[in-house]
């Protein structure tokens, strides 16, 4: 049986999904029904170009307080720009979407890790599935706000399941990007907060800045991936196991299924499962060229941020689960992991 082994990890994710969950959306006039206004604005963000500093605090621990600073820059419709500015570990790490490439330097590691955008999961169609949202998410709108002087429109997201977290977000008004979310779980209260310190909204951004630029002494990685609709296909295509939970949180369905190519002997088969707006990740590959375990199963758990990570061995795969939920769904889904035939 598996079991929780604590280890803690004061990491703030802000490019997790838990933080531009629902950023393709802005406020509406004229409409009284909050799921009709953010159906009717889902392009307004899309069409923004803005540069800010983004502060993101992870309150999740009594003892210790995570924070991550961040400096965005983004070009309507597909080029992005970040740059972490704290904590001291991350400094010098910079993110490119360039709209054709994702490009992310690591300095510590003398590493670009390049991805194709298009096989990026895209963050503006996180919360897209209204149907599923409206069946697990009751959303209420909280009225009109001034945020560093922008009038935005306060909306709450909250679970009609307590196994997940409540989140309230404020749009800017005019352009429809989060200003402001905040993130609060059953049992534990306010957990996380994300706030553009400063933010100008302008058409007029250089595409000089979504140039990558590091030293000569970068290696470059570049991560393959390709989608499949059916599992059958993806277990001809790898020749691996592939394990499917048996057993999910109520709402939560299939919506992708992909391979994540590293080298010709190493590739992660990743299976993707949403609520509308929370995730599901599980990650799998064959261990034939990992160490072998001194059980037949064998665990670890960590926290990124609002993100948890369990993930264990068995005889032939390693597995990694990412969800927000709380660790005793997260080890139910796991138990639940059998390899289909």
């Amino acid at each position: 049986m598996l079991k929780i082994v604590p280890r803690r990890l004061i990491v703030v994710s802000i490019l997790s999904s838990s933080l531009f969950l629902v950023t393709i959306w802005a406020f509406g006039q004229g409409k009284s029904d909050p799921y009709e206004i953010l159906e009717r604005m889902r392009d307004a963000r899309a069409e923004s170009s803005y540069e800010g500093t983004l502060v993101a605090l992870n309150l999740s621990f009594s003892d210790e307080m995570g924070a991550s600073i961040l400096r965005v820059v983004r070009k309507s419709p597909y080029k992005t720009r970040i740059e972490y500015l704290a904590p001291l570990e991350d400094q010098g790490r910079v993110i490119v979407d360039d709209g054709n490439y994702h490009w992310d330097y690591i300095p510590s590691l003398r590493l670009v890790i390049k991805r194709d955008s298009s096989k990026i999961k895209s963050q503006e169609g996180l919360g897209y599935n209204s149907e599923l949202l409206k069946g697990n998410y009751k959303l209420e709108l909280l009225g009109e706000w001034f945020i560093n002087g922008r009038e935005t429109m306060g909306f709450e997201f909250a679970p009609r399941f307590p196994d997940r977290p409540l989140r309230r977000i404020w749009l800017a008004r005019e352009h429809g990007v989060i200003l402001r979310l905040e993130v609060y779980r059953e049992g534990e209260g306010l957990i996380s907060i994300s706030f553009y310190a400063d933010i100008s909204f302008s058409s007029d951004i250089s595409d000089a800045q979504f140039k990558l630029l590091v030293p000569n002494t970068t290696k470059i990685k570049t991560i393959g991936y390709t989608e499949y609709s059916d599992l059958n296909e993806v277990q001809k295509a790898t020749n691996m196991k592939i394990g499917t939970p048996a057993y999910l949180p109520a709402g939560f369905e299939l919506i992708g299924i992909g391979v994540r190519t590293y080298s010709d002997t190493l590739q992660d088969i990743v299976l993707e499962y949403t609520d509308g707006l929370s995730d599901i990740s599980l990650f799998q590959r064959s261990n034939n060229f990992s160490k072998p375990s001194r059980s037949n199963k064998s665990e670890m758990n960590y926290e990124d941020g609002l993100l948890r990570v369990l993930c264990w061995k068995t005889d032939d795969m390693d597995y990694s689960l990412v969800s927000e939920l709380p660790w005793e769904e997260m080890l139910r889904i796991a138990e639940s992991v059998v390899s289909i035939d």
